[in-house]
């Protein structure tokens, strides 16, 4: 065998593994897109908070739903709740949309002592919950969000007009294997 056969086999060898590295590189790229989650404004800007669900994620055996931890980039204001977006590989579902679905929200005290709202929307396979902490909020609109029914609970929350009070996203609980 000559030297130049042991020259082309190393190529052919080494363009295939190069097509390799290749191909995985952009697998893993789309599996990253695929598994990012961010709550965004209208649009898709800014960017609120954001998570990468395979990597942020962990099953809760207690509830049978994937719990996402969000890390918070910026706050957003109250008055600009109801714009927000949640947008995973692709797909865009607007709080606005959630609450018009099976939807319904109440106040949750955490073991640190801040107090945190939760919208939820839809059930079995397109269950969602959102957790969002919620600074500068009077305590009369937090006894008028532990009253509120289901349907009332999201205009309640986003009906205080004031640019003092924020938001920010805390997790987010999707059923089954992040379906969206």
């Amino acid at each position: 065998m000559s030297d130049l056969a042991l020259f082309v086999a190393a190529t052919i060898r080494d363009k295939v593994v190069l097509d390799l590295m290749e191909e995985n590189k952009r697998l893993r790229k789309a599996i990253q897109h695929y598994n990012s989650v961010e709550i965004t404004g209208p649009g898709g800007f800014p960017v609120y908070a954001r998570a990468q669900a395979d990597v942020d994620g962990k099953y809760d055996k207690g509830q049978d739903m994937w719990r996402i931890s969000l890390l918070q980039n910026i706050c957003c204001r109250l008055s600009d709740l109801a714009d927000a977006e949640i947008r995973r590989g692709g797909s865009v579902k607007r709080l606005v949309t959630l609450a018009l679905d099976e939807s319904w929200g109440y106040v949750e005290n955490n073991p640190n002592g801040t107090r945190c709202v939760v919208l939820a929307a839809g059930e079995g396979f397109s269950q969602i919950e959102l957790s969002i902490c919620i600074e500068g909020l009077p305590e009369e609109r937090w006894h008028s969000l532990a009253r509120a029914d289901q349907r009332q609970f999201l205009d309640c929350l986003t009906g205080f007009n004031s640019h003092c009070i924020t938001a920010s996203f805390q997790h987010l609980m999707v059923e089954d294997g992040l379906e969206s």
